[in-house]
């Protein structure tokens, strides 16, 4: 396995915990929902009216989804990975101070559009001609994709070094969006339920009557346990507890981790 990092140009061991970190992360529905957000209150800062708050329902929810959709779209049509998801966001906050728009008209989607075509032919050697991005939006033709570009260059001046301390930047406000990868996994101690430890219970007293037999193993989602009838028959209650505490006291958790569910995303089909 090469030590070169798959989105750089050295080893892994030479870039930050907090970059490797964010660029391990899933494009999923929930990163698409922030990359609106951002994108929204550049847009609100530049058009001069005030950003709706997150967390609270916005009237221009129904134009939000559909410019959701779009950068769904986009991305997957693109094949877009995440080293460029984080330099486009890092220049859509570098354009908030200069950004000037006169009309509302498809706003977001200019804005975010001509961060992420910066963002690629920063981030990869070989990218996308802009008949190819045109197609990718399904709304742009080839001349308006260059118009995009050219503006959004002036935006920022050029200005288009990314280092590693502007991604670093994006790892607290990122990470929150993955709560299952935000902080380092140990193994957990599990504590076995009732139904296991009478189970286990049951199995050790049949091996302990009938030496000769070889019960089949039982398994906890499966094996029922004895009636509180024959707890009492055959062992009392301190014996019970002993064996309980018995029980809690051996290891229940493997090594493994847990493998988090990062939810999917729509794709919206180009004609």
């Amino acid at each position: 396995m090469s030590p070169i990092h798959s989105a750089s140009l050295v080893e892994a061991s030479y870039h930050s915990k907090e970059v490797l970190q964010l660029l391990d992360l899933d494009i999923n529905r929930t990163l698409i929902d922030h990359l609106v957000q951002e994108t929204a209150e550049v847009v609100d800062h530049a058009l001069g009216r005030p950003t709706t708050p997150r967390g609270r329902p916005d009237r221009r929810c129904k134009k939000r989804s559909d410019f959701a959709d779009f950068i769904a779209n986009i991305l997957h049509t693109a094949d877009v990975k995440m080293a460029t998801v984080l330099v486009t966001l890092v220049y859509i906050h570098r354009s908030k101070p200069h950004l000037s728009i006169e009309t509302e008209d498809w706003a977001l989607h200019r804005v975010f559009l001509g961060a992420l075509i910066l963002a690629s032919k920063y981030t990869n050697d070989s990218t996308l001609k802009n008949s190819h991005w045109a197609i990718a939006t399904g709304l742009f033709g080839k001349r308006d994709i260059g118009r995009v570009e050219r503006e959004f260059l002036d935006v920022l001046d050029w200005e288009l070094t990314v280092s590693e301390s502007d991604i670093s930047d994006l790892h607290d406000s990122l990470m929150a969006l993955y709560p299952l990868r935000r902080f380092a996994r140990t193994p957990m101690r599990l504590i076995p339920s009732v139904r296991t430890i009478f189970s286990s219970w049951s199995d050790s007293e049949s091996e302990n009557s009938s030496p000769t037999s070889s019960p089949a193993p039982s398994t906890p989602s499966t094996s029922s346990p004895p009636r509180h009838t024959d707890l009492k028959r055959t062992k009392s209650i301190k014996d019970i507890a002993v064996h309980i505490s018995h029980t809690l006291s051996m290891s229940w958790a493997s090594d493994s981790e847990e493998s988090p569910v990062s939810p999917s995303y729509p794709h919206v089909a180009v004609a």
